[in-house]
């Protein structure tokens, strides 16, 4: 009986298993069925459900500053493009039937010519099926070519009532922002204003604008809201950087690349704070396969912008740098080379040339050599030498130095001239002349190179004259090219390091450094910081001023420096000066050429062929120095001496700068002038006040018997009278005897058309004075 019950008790418990185990597999078998099923049956659709809640704010970039130069011409600037979708899951059906056919062959014929107006109408009517939510029209659509789309079949159907007659007028609330502000944001044209300043009956600040007749403003708010709403059509803006001038400057404006590291190099990189604006952001909905639609008009979203920095590059010098030193560079087939162009006074830079060659043999803008590019000046630097020796008293122009015929030996180093001159003895002057190693190797060795104290006061004299340190200019990462000089009494420093860097050797510097070396000596000894950007600007309106700065008021004494612009006369001016070529007989030129060998103490070992650079800095005119100009050319391979390669480089620089500014030439009226003429001004008609003013200013007598405003000078026995001259309404003026000027004022003024021909006072019109008005359409002057 108890075995019964044992087995009895086992078969429940067995089958008490057996049915749970049966109950956890049906109930794993319905998990997978319904996985099954929600992932080939339903997924594609839970799938966009997922999507259609995937909601984020993304960001927005703001609108780039420009980049202008000191006249306002455009060095960069950011112009707006847009991606235009389409959201065909909200189009009206029958007006989508009715408009397609057309909208196909605009879309086809303006849009996009690569589908033909078949192919195009297949495609969104098989977008409509699909209920696409993000259809492309197009990317990187223009201003105009989206003012066009949205005047295109369908859509215009619904901004129809927004068009409005020519000279029914917009009322626009401006809120926070002025009347610049809105126009440069809704990119509206300044054709359309009506009133940019005036309250409605509400008190608000609104602008007033003209509608344009059968068009549509595409930027106005409550026109792109009605076809986003209504069509579908979703409008992205975004921008694109424009350097409307290409390579000129290219390296010296920069850039900024969105790649893995975000490069950013030149003006956009250092003043990218000020440039950049503030981003915003958008709520956008994720809608599969990476695409974002925007839940709000991107278009409206706007950023604050960036704002504009001014430059002092004058884009007219800056081209002639940039031919000069690009000619230059392929007639010596050079690997590269730069040019500078500072105002002396300023310290502004002009312009700044940087050519690199490329694999194919072109020339291009890929590095700042400028400002970054270190290397040994050469014998440019034999000017901070001659000046260290003078302003200890040392060294006078007419003192001897022996250069025995161009070698001499320092602890068993040998150095020569570089070019031969067949000279034994000769004066500082001429030393300096015709560009001896010697001599100035010779002379700092005696002065300063028997003890550590004289090594030192050379030393401290290459810093007083700032060339051992960088400029400051607001470029990015100049203070990588620091100037490399040893420090006397380290291991850098030898027996040999003050002969050597009296030539341009044991030092490397960069152009821009002794630029403003050589800028301080035409200056007066004032050194000036290089300056790039003189100002900041937002819509117009200054809002940061960057002032000339003086790094030193004086790098030297007045004789020195005075000592210092004659020696660099003598490259140019003297009969064996190594720059005699480029002398002009408009203006003087004060420089010195350069030559030294790139890759000295790898050619010395053996290890590479000479690379030569040749450079010439110099500044112009002497008397009164406007521009400080230096060339530097990277290892040319026809050529090689700074005033072979360089010289004629600068010479053509010197020249575009010369006839260009002013400022370069001598003063025709320096002195109050004086009348000289054997007889009185007789006949001369014009504008009262202005002719009083002239006699005036020339002393010249006269006695005035005319009221009215227009008069003529007429001579009456030994004195000259201003007689009347009316000048009646309506009718052609008499305008013999005018200036231009005054002719051009009175007749244009009347609304007649002027043509003029020949220079000097009017002779002769072509309509006789005294005519009505309106039968003179146009009038000829003859001048002599």
């Amino acid at each position: 009986m108890a075995n019964e019950n044992k087995s009895f008790l086992k078969d429940v418990v067995l089958w008490r298993i057996y049915i749970t185990m049966l109950l956890v597999f049906l109930g794993a078998l319905i998990v997978l069925l319904r996985i099954f099923v929600l992932q080939y049956s339903q997924g594609a659709v839970l799938r966009d459900m997922a999507n259609s809640i995937y909601i984020e704010k993304r960001p927005v970039e703001a609108q780039r500053g420009n980049i202008v130069t000191e006249d306002g011409s455009l060095l960069a600037t950011s112009l707006p493009y847009y991606d235009v979708h389409w959201d065909l899951s909200k189009v009206n059906d029958s007006l989508f039937n009715a408009d397609v056919d057309t909208l196909s062959i605009c879309l086809a014929t303006y849009i996009d010519g690569e589908l033909t107006i078949g192919a195009y109408r297949d495609r969104l009517l098989r977008a409509k099926q699909d209920k696409n939510r993000y259809f492309l029209i197009r990317r990187n659509v223009t201003q105009l070519e989206l003012d066009r789309i949205v005047n295109f079949p369908y859509f215009s159907r619904y901004i129809q009532d927004k068009k409005g007659s020519y000279g029914q007028n917009d009322t626009i609330v401006l809120d926070n922002e002025t009347a610049e502000e809105y126009l440069l944001r809704m990119n509206v044209a300044d054709s359309l204003v009506v009133n940019a300043q005036m309250l409605n009956a509400n008190g608000d600040r609104v602008l007033v604008l003209k509608k344009q007749k059968g068009a549509i403003r595409s930027l106005d708010k409550k026109i792109l809201d009605k076809l986003r709403y209504n069509t579908g059509l979703i409008v992205e803006r975004k921008s694109k950087r424009q350097y409307p001038f290409k390579v000129l400057a290219n390296r010296t404006i920069g850039y900024i690349r969105r790649d893995s590291i975000k490069t950013k190099v030149g003006l956009e990189a250092y003043f990218n704070n000020i440039l950049a604006g503030e981003d915003t952001a958008i709520v956008m909905q994720h809608i599969g396969n990476n695409m974002w639609i925007p839940l709000d008009d991107i278009a409206q979203i706007e950023p604050r912008s960036g704002k504009d920095i001014v430059t002092t590059i004058d884009i007219n010098i800056q081209e002639a740098a940039h031919n000069a030193l690009l000619r230059g560079l392929r007639l010596h087939e050079a690997e590269a080379g730069c040019a500078i162009v500072m105002d002396v006074a300023t310290g502004d830079i002009k312009a700044m040339a940087n050519l690199g060659r490329m694999e194919d043999g072109s020339y291009w803008e890929s590095y700042n050599y400028a400002v970054l590019y270190r290397t040994y000046p050469g014998s440019t630097f034999k000017i901070a030498t001659m000046m260290s020796l003078y302003e200890d008293e040392y060294i006078h122009l007419d003192d001897e130095v022996d250069l025995n015929y161009g070698k001499a030996e320092f602890f068993d180093e040998q150095l020569e001239d570089a070019s031969a001159h067949g000279l034994k003895m000769a004066s500082i002057e001429k030393a300096f002349e015709v560009s001896s190693n010697v001599a100035m190797a010779k002379l700092t060795h005696k002065y300063y190179n028997q003890n550590l104290q004289g090594q030192k006061k050379f030393r401290a004299h290459i810093s007083k004259f700032g060339l051992d340190k960088v400029t400051g200019v607001t470029l990015e990462n100049e203070e990588q090219a620091m100037p490399l000089l040893a420090e006397p009494s380290t291991p850098n420093w030898s027996g040999i390091t003050v002969p050597w860097l009296s030539v341009g050797y044991e030092i490397l510097m960069t152009p821009l450094q002794l630029a403003t070396f050589y800028n301080a000596i035409a200056n007066n000894g004032k050194m000036m910081r290089p300056r790039l950007v003189k100002e900041v600007r937002y819509f117009g309106t200054s809002e940061k001023i960057y002032p000339p700065e003086v790094l030193d008021r004086k790098i030297a004494s007045d004789k020195t420096l005075e000592f210092a612009r004659y020696l660099l006369t003598r490259p140019i001016e003297g009969s064996a000066g190594t720059a005699k070529t480029i002398k002009s007989d408009e203006y003087r030129i004060a420089g010195k050429t350069g030559t030294a060998v790139m890759n000295h103490k790898e050619f010395k070992s053996g290890r590479e062929a000479k690379k030569y650079h040749a450079s010439f800095a110099g500044f112009f005119p002497v008397e009164n120095p406007a521009y400080t100009v230096l060339v530097s050319v990277y290892n040319p391979k026809t050529g090689f001496y700074g005033g072979v390669v360089a010289a004629p480089i600068f010479k053509e620089i010197a020249e575009q700068c010369y006839h260009k500014n002013v400022v370069s030439h001598p003063h025709i009226n320096a002195e109050k002038p004086i009348y000289n003429g054997k007889k009185l001004p007789d006949l001369q008609v014009g504008y009262k006040a202005d002719i009083k003013s002239v006699l005036a200013y020339l002393n010249v007598p006269y006695i005035e018997e005319a009221n009215t405003a227009w008069t003529v000078a007429r001579v009456q026995g030994d004195s000259l009278f201003l007689l009347m001259r009316n000048m009646q309404e309506n009718v052609v003026p008499n305008v013999v005897g005018m200036g231009l000027r005054d002719a051009l004022y009175l007749l244009e003024s009347a609304g007649i058309k002027v043509r003029v021909v020949g220079v000097g006072k009017v002779k002769s019109q072509s309509v006789k004075a005294g005519l009505n008005i309106s039968a003179a359409k146009e009038i000829t002057l003859v001048l002599g």
